[in-house]
Protein backbone atom coordinates (compact mmCIF):
# COMPACT_ATOMS: atom_id res chain seq x y z
CA UNK A 1 0.00 0.00 0.00
CA UNK A 2 2.81 2.43 0.89
CA UNK A 3 4.54 1.77 -2.42
CA UNK A 4 1.27 2.31 -4.29
CA UNK A 5 0.75 5.63 -2.54
CA UNK A 6 4.33 6.59 -3.31
CA UNK A 7 3.95 5.77 -7.01
CA UNK A 8 0.79 7.88 -7.09
CA UNK A 9 2.48 10.98 -5.71
CA UNK A 10 5.64 10.53 -7.80
CA UNK A 11 3.59 11.28 -10.91
CA UNK A 12 3.11 14.85 -9.71
CA UNK A 13 6.80 15.57 -9.06
CA UNK A 14 8.31 17.02 -12.24
CA UNK A 15 11.44 15.46 -13.69
CA UNK A 16 14.42 17.79 -13.53
CA UNK A 17 13.46 19.22 -10.16
CA UNK A 18 16.32 19.54 -7.67
CA UNK A 19 15.41 18.13 -4.28
CA UNK A 20 17.44 17.57 -1.11
CA UNK A 21 18.38 14.09 0.01
CA UNK A 22 16.70 13.70 3.39
CA UNK A 23 18.31 10.62 4.92
CA UNK A 24 21.50 8.60 4.95
CA UNK A 25 25.14 9.46 4.25
CA UNK A 26 24.18 11.86 1.45
CA UNK A 27 21.72 13.85 3.57
CA UNK A 28 21.85 17.50 2.55
CA UNK A 29 23.12 16.78 -0.95
CA UNK A 30 20.89 17.47 -3.95
CA UNK A 31 19.36 14.99 -6.38
CA UNK A 32 17.77 15.48 -9.81
CA UNK A 33 14.28 13.98 -10.02
CA UNK A 34 14.03 11.62 -12.98
CA UNK A 35 17.76 11.24 -13.49
CA UNK A 36 17.83 7.62 -12.27
CA UNK A 37 15.94 4.81 -13.99
CA UNK A 38 12.54 3.48 -12.98
CA UNK A 39 9.01 4.65 -12.42
CA UNK A 40 9.99 6.03 -9.02
CA UNK A 41 12.22 8.63 -10.75
CA UNK A 42 15.07 7.72 -8.41
CA UNK A 43 13.30 9.11 -5.37
CA UNK A 44 14.26 6.06 -3.28
CA UNK A 45 17.69 7.71 -3.12
CA UNK A 46 16.44 10.77 -1.24
CA UNK A 47 14.99 8.54 1.49
CA UNK A 48 18.09 6.30 1.67
CA UNK A 49 16.18 3.26 0.40
CA UNK A 50 18.38 2.41 -2.58
CA UNK A 51 20.61 -0.71 -2.30
CA UNK A 52 20.84 -0.63 1.52
CA UNK A 53 23.16 -3.62 1.93
CA UNK A 54 25.58 -2.44 -0.76
CA UNK A 55 25.61 1.03 0.75
CA UNK A 56 26.21 -0.33 4.25
CA UNK A 57 29.25 -2.27 3.09
CA UNK A 58 30.57 0.66 1.06
CA UNK A 59 30.55 2.80 4.18
CA UNK A 60 32.38 0.04 6.07
CA UNK A 61 35.24 -0.54 3.68
CA UNK A 62 35.88 2.85 2.03
CA UNK A 63 38.62 4.96 3.64
CA UNK A 64 39.56 8.67 3.44
CA UNK A 65 42.81 7.99 1.57
CA UNK A 66 41.24 5.69 -1.05
CA UNK A 67 40.97 6.22 -4.79
CA UNK A 68 37.76 4.68 -6.11
CA UNK A 69 36.76 3.70 -9.65
CA UNK A 70 33.00 3.87 -10.28
CA UNK A 71 32.67 1.75 -13.43
CA UNK A 72 29.22 2.14 -14.91
CA UNK A 73 28.65 5.32 -12.92
CA UNK A 74 25.22 5.95 -14.45
CA UNK A 75 24.00 9.30 -13.05
CA UNK A 76 26.32 9.44 -10.06
CA UNK A 77 24.81 7.90 -6.92
CA UNK A 78 27.93 5.93 -5.98
CA UNK A 79 30.17 8.65 -7.36
CA UNK A 80 28.63 10.99 -4.78
CA UNK A 81 29.07 8.39 -2.04
CA UNK A 82 32.72 7.78 -2.89
CA UNK A 83 33.46 11.50 -3.27
CA UNK A 84 32.15 12.14 0.22
CA UNK A 85 34.16 9.35 1.85
CA UNK A 86 37.37 9.00 -0.13
CA UNK A 87 40.22 11.00 -1.61
CA UNK A 88 39.19 10.83 -5.27
CA UNK A 89 36.78 8.99 -7.54
CA UNK A 90 36.99 8.28 -11.26
CA UNK A 91 33.52 7.84 -12.75
CA UNK A 92 33.42 5.82 -15.98
CA UNK A 93 30.21 6.27 -17.99
CA UNK A 94 29.79 6.13 -21.80
CA UNK A 95 26.08 6.91 -22.30
CA UNK A 96 25.53 10.58 -23.28
CA UNK A 97 22.20 10.83 -21.47
CA UNK A 98 23.72 9.59 -18.22
CA UNK A 99 26.85 11.70 -18.67
CA UNK A 100 24.72 14.82 -18.84
CA UNK A 101 23.09 14.02 -15.51
CA UNK A 102 26.39 12.90 -14.01
CA UNK A 103 28.05 16.23 -14.79
CA UNK A 104 25.04 18.12 -13.39
CA UNK A 105 24.84 15.98 -10.25
CA UNK A 106 28.48 16.64 -9.41
CA UNK A 107 28.18 20.34 -10.24
CA UNK A 108 25.10 21.05 -8.11
CA UNK A 109 26.76 19.29 -5.20
CA UNK A 110 30.06 21.16 -5.67
CA UNK A 111 32.06 17.94 -5.92
CA UNK A 112 35.70 18.74 -6.67
CA UNK A 113 37.33 15.35 -6.09
CA UNK A 114 35.75 13.41 -8.95
CA UNK A 115 36.92 12.91 -12.53
CA UNK A 116 34.41 11.85 -15.17
CA UNK A 117 35.80 9.46 -17.79
CA UNK A 118 33.36 9.31 -20.75
CA UNK A 119 34.48 5.86 -21.93
CA UNK A 120 33.23 2.31 -21.61
CA UNK A 121 35.49 -0.07 -19.72
CA UNK A 122 36.36 -3.39 -21.36
CA UNK A 123 39.41 -5.63 -21.93
CA UNK A 124 41.17 -3.40 -24.47
CA UNK A 125 41.39 0.06 -26.01
CA UNK A 126 39.16 0.19 -29.07
CA UNK A 127 36.40 1.96 -30.96
CA UNK A 128 33.07 0.33 -30.21
CA UNK A 129 29.31 0.95 -30.10
CA UNK A 130 26.91 1.33 -27.21
CA UNK A 131 23.31 0.18 -27.30
CA UNK A 132 20.69 1.88 -25.14
CA UNK A 133 18.40 -0.42 -23.17
CA UNK A 134 14.77 0.10 -22.27
CA UNK A 135 15.92 2.52 -19.57
CA UNK A 136 19.08 4.43 -18.71
CA UNK A 137 20.33 1.73 -16.33
CA UNK A 138 20.64 -1.13 -18.80
CA UNK A 139 22.62 0.06 -21.81
CA UNK A 140 25.50 -2.12 -22.98
CA UNK A 141 28.35 -2.50 -25.43
CA UNK A 142 27.00 -4.05 -28.64
CA UNK A 143 28.23 -3.85 -32.23
CA UNK A 144 24.61 -3.19 -33.27
CA UNK A 145 24.46 -0.11 -31.08
CA UNK A 146 24.05 3.36 -32.57
CA UNK A 147 26.16 5.30 -30.08
CA UNK A 148 29.89 5.38 -30.92
CA UNK A 149 32.14 4.98 -27.90
CA UNK A 150 35.73 4.35 -26.93
CA UNK A 151 36.59 1.42 -24.69
CA UNK A 152 39.54 1.33 -22.34
CA UNK A 153 40.95 -1.39 -20.10
CA UNK A 154 41.67 -0.57 -16.48
CA UNK A 155 45.25 -1.81 -16.79
CA UNK A 156 45.86 0.58 -19.70
CA UNK A 157 44.14 3.45 -17.88
CA UNK A 158 46.21 2.90 -14.75
CA UNK A 159 49.44 2.58 -16.73
CA UNK A 160 48.75 5.83 -18.57
CA UNK A 161 47.41 8.01 -15.76
CA UNK A 162 49.36 6.52 -12.85
CA UNK A 163 46.39 6.12 -10.51
CA UNK A 164 45.81 2.89 -8.60
CA UNK A 165 42.35 2.36 -7.09
CA UNK A 166 41.65 0.73 -3.76
CA UNK A 167 37.97 0.18 -4.65
CA UNK A 168 36.29 -0.87 -7.90
CA UNK A 169 32.52 -0.64 -8.25
CA UNK A 170 31.55 -2.55 -11.39
CA UNK A 171 28.01 -2.42 -12.79
CA UNK A 172 28.22 -2.78 -16.56
CA UNK A 173 25.18 -4.81 -17.60
CA UNK A 174 26.85 -8.05 -18.64
CA UNK A 175 30.31 -6.76 -19.63
CA UNK A 176 31.79 -7.39 -16.19
CA UNK A 177 33.96 -10.30 -17.32
CA UNK A 178 35.61 -8.08 -19.95
CA UNK A 179 36.21 -5.42 -17.30
CA UNK A 180 37.87 -7.95 -15.00
CA UNK A 181 40.03 -9.42 -17.76
CA UNK A 182 41.21 -5.94 -18.68
CA UNK A 183 42.19 -5.36 -15.05
CA UNK A 184 44.06 -8.63 -14.47
CA UNK A 185 47.38 -6.98 -13.66
CA UNK A 186 45.70 -4.61 -11.20
CA UNK A 187 43.81 -7.45 -9.52
CA UNK A 188 46.91 -9.63 -9.16
CA UNK A 189 49.25 -6.90 -7.92
CA UNK A 190 47.02 -4.60 -5.86
CA UNK A 191 43.87 -6.61 -5.01
CA UNK A 192 41.44 -3.68 -4.80
CA UNK A 193 38.14 -4.18 -3.01
CA UNK A 194 35.44 -4.93 -5.60
CA UNK A 195 31.71 -4.27 -5.55
CA UNK A 196 30.55 -6.47 -8.42
CA UNK A 197 27.13 -6.59 -10.08
CA UNK A 198 26.71 -9.72 -12.20
CA UNK A 199 24.12 -10.37 -14.89
CA UNK A 200 23.10 -13.97 -15.52
CA UNK A 201 24.20 -17.22 -13.91
CA UNK A 202 26.86 -18.13 -16.48
CA UNK A 203 28.43 -14.69 -16.35
CA UNK A 204 28.33 -14.67 -12.55
CA UNK A 205 30.09 -18.01 -12.29
CA UNK A 206 32.80 -16.99 -14.76
CA UNK A 207 33.47 -13.76 -12.88
CA UNK A 208 33.66 -15.37 -9.45
CA UNK A 209 35.89 -18.19 -10.71
CA UNK A 210 38.19 -15.65 -12.37
CA UNK A 211 38.46 -13.64 -9.16
CA UNK A 212 39.35 -16.73 -7.15
CA UNK A 213 41.96 -17.64 -9.76
CA UNK A 214 43.68 -14.25 -9.46
CA UNK A 215 43.93 -14.58 -5.70
CA UNK A 216 40.79 -13.22 -4.06
CA UNK A 217 39.76 -15.11 -0.94
CA UNK A 218 36.52 -13.57 0.32
CA UNK A 219 33.31 -13.28 -1.73
CA UNK A 220 30.31 -11.92 0.17
CA UNK A 221 26.82 -11.98 -1.41
CA UNK A 222 25.02 -8.68 -0.87
CA UNK A 223 21.48 -9.04 -2.21
CA UNK A 224 20.79 -12.60 -1.07
CA UNK A 225 22.08 -14.72 1.79
CA UNK A 226 22.83 -17.61 -0.57
CA UNK A 227 25.86 -17.24 -2.83
CA UNK A 228 24.19 -18.91 -5.82
CA UNK A 229 21.04 -16.80 -5.55
CA UNK A 230 22.82 -13.47 -5.37
CA UNK A 231 23.90 -11.18 -8.19
CA UNK A 232 25.67 -8.47 -6.16
CA UNK A 233 28.93 -9.25 -4.39
CA UNK A 234 31.63 -7.71 -2.26
CA UNK A 235 34.96 -9.29 -3.20
CA UNK A 236 38.02 -8.83 -1.01
CA UNK A 237 41.43 -10.32 -0.36
CA UNK A 238 41.08 -9.93 3.39
CA UNK A 239 38.34 -10.06 5.99
CA UNK A 240 36.35 -6.93 6.79
CA UNK A 241 37.88 -5.08 9.71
Amino acid sequence: MIKQIGRFFVRFIPSGLLIPIFRGPLAGRKWIVGSAAGEGKGLSIIFNLSEPRQLEMTLKVAKPDFICFDIGANVGFYTLIFSQISKHVYAFEPLPRNLSYLYRTLAINHVDNATIVPFAVSDSISLSSFMEGENCAIGMLDHKGKIPTVTVSLDDFISTYKVVPQILKIDVEGAEMSVLMGAKNLLMTSSPIIFLSTHGEINRNKCLEFLLDVGYKHIIPLNNELMDNASEYLVMNREIE
